[in-house]
């Protein structure tokens, strides 16, 4: 199976000749293509993506992570799609045996901090305690709701964009959710270079836009299973 590796990006013009490198690496005896798809960076990440032989697609205006890692993957020759950052908290180490569970019989591995073997760098209280919320309320089982790492079948990305920003895979995995899923343990790590997108305020901002989001899908499940 072809398989295609969507990386959404803002301003990660160092970072990307590193990650690119462990996914060829990682990624042997595997046929792929690296689609990143640029939300308006100010640095050189377009022309260094591009250099490297990446597939890019420019946004001119910022549009939202989101809307980022849906057009990506509807713009992708694989029939595998896999979602990571660019930052190097995503280890591409992982890569094969996320695509070989979709391969196998799953249509969607997800990475998990969460389970048996996964862990985080830099853990934060709320994102555990938000993630065992949204699983019960919400009946997915999935350990790792929120991680933005998996590697899923094409078709499970046929879902209207309803999030643009990093609220996509709360919706991802909610429309999916009946689908065979599997959770692979990973170690999320700090980021290489550079600055998170979600310090301070945001960071707030954040939380409250996804307790939100919850709600609201939490009122869909409600209101489909009368």
């Amino acid at each position: 199976m072809y398989v295609s590796i969507v990386i959404p990006t803002i301003n990660e013009a160092q970072n990307i000749p590193v990650i690119f490198e462990r996914i060829k690496n990682t990624l042997k005896g595997y046929k792929y293509e690296i689609v990143v798809v640029d939300d308006n960076s100010s640095d050189d990440t377009v022309g260094i993506a591009t250099s490297l032989g990446a597939k890019v697609i420019k946004h001119d205006f910022r549009r939202g992570v989101g809307y980022s890692v849906m057009e990506g993957a509807v713009n992708s020759r694989g029939d595998i799609v896999v979602i990571m950052d660019a930052d190097g908290s995503h280890d591409p180490a992982i890569l094969p045996n996320l695509v070989r569970m979709v391969e196998d019989k799953y249509d969607v591995a997800k990475a998990s901090r969460f389970i048996h073997g996964g862990h985080m760098e830099e853990r934060v209280i709320s994102t555990v305690l938000f993630n065992i919320i949204a699983k019960m309320l919400l009946n997915i089982k999935v350990n790792d709701i929120t991680g933005g790492y998996l590697a899923a079948k094409k078709e499970c990305f046929n879902i209207h964009p309803f999030f643009n920003d990093g609220r996509w895979i709360l919706w991802f995995m909610f429309s999916n959710r009946t689908r065979k899923i599997i959770e692979v343990p990973y170690i999320y790590r700090k980021r290489v270079t550079g600055y998170s997108k979600y310090g301070g305020i945001k960071h707030l901002k954040r939380g409250f836009n996804y307790f939100s989001c919850l709600i609201h899908l939490l009122m869909l499940r409600l209101i489909a299973s009368r």
